[in-house]
């Protein structure tokens, strides 16, 4: 039944194009994409040609010459409406908003919000049974699979699992928790989440945890943070006593639970461990 958690609407979609077909019409959807990580699953099948319209894509992927039809968090439905499309994804939670004006418009929406690495590889198949790639998707999936189990090899030889704060935002202190798709890819890449106890996949925390936790590594997933080593307290942690706190990451990598992945967990081990 997790698959029904992290991809709706699909049974719905299914009969919509199936009608499609019986009637004569196009036998791809046209589509609009408001989630970042399915424009790259759609870009990495080699879908494109389904695509009207996409919401900023921050840099990646490079070279897309689709429709801007806003951001994430305030897509333009009058741009999006123009654009006549049959399917619109969006995700979960903040965009969970979008369902009713986009379906008062008369048009499917499609939930795709994958919760851990075998909800991504699900979402990735299901997207491309949605825009006539399943074939292409079956085979990335492989792909993905086989690399994922070389990283784990990599894993395997890693002596010393170190502890890590992963930060989100510093006002308020946002980290990432059980819930998160980034609190496995931690565990795959090696290390071990201070606050993984923690039911929320994005909880708040409190300064004062984060130093009694003591993480190893303090890795700082966004752009506008102080420095760790300036916050009261945070100096007696080990990732300020011996300078392990990484700031240049990638964030549309790590924070796109999409078709990159297994390169995230790779960036990820380089982060927790220094090396490959």
């Amino acid at each position: 039944m997790r698959n029904k958690n992290m991809l709706t609407g699909i049974g719905n979609l299914a009969f919509y194009i199936l009608t499609l077909n019986l009637c004569g019409a196009t036998a791809t959807p046209r589509t609009v994409s408001l989630v970042p990580s399915v424009t790259e699953i759609i870009y990495a099948l080699g879908g494109e040609n389904a695509l009207l319209g996409i919401v900023d894509p921050e840099g990646y992927p490079e070279g897309i010459d689709k429709p801007i039809v806003g951001r994430f968090s305030s897509p333009n439905f009058e741009r999006i409406c123009a654009l006549s499309p049959d399917i619109v994804f969006i995700e979960n939670g903040e965009q969970e908003r979008f369902q009713r004006p986009l379906k008062s418009l008369g048009i499917e929406v499609a939930t795709v919000a994958p919760k851990n690495i075998e909800e991504i590889f699900g979402a990735i198949i299901e997207v491309g049974k949605i825009i006539g790639r399943e074939d292409h998707a079956l085979t990335l999936v492989d792909s993905l699979k086989n690399e994922l189990a070389k990283t784990r090899k990599l894993v395997d030889g890693v002596k010393e699992r170190k502890t890590v704060f992963f930060e989100l935002s510093e006002t308020p202190l946002i980290t990432v928790g059980k819930g998160s798709f980034i609190n496995e890819l931690i565990e795959e890449a090696g290390g071990i989440n201070i606050t993984s106890d923690i039911e929320s996949p994005y909880p708040v925390v409190s300064q004062e945890l984060v130093v009694n936790r003591n993480p190893e590594v303090i890795i700082m997933a966004h752009e506008n943070g102080t420095n760790p080593k300036s916050r009261m307290g945070w100096k007696k942690t080990e990732a300020v006593k011996n300078d392990r706190i990484v700031e240049d990451v990638n964030l549309n990598l790590l924070l796109r639970p999409g078709p990159r992945v297994i390169e995230a967990i790779r960036t990820l081990i380089y982060a927790i461990h220094g090396h490959l």
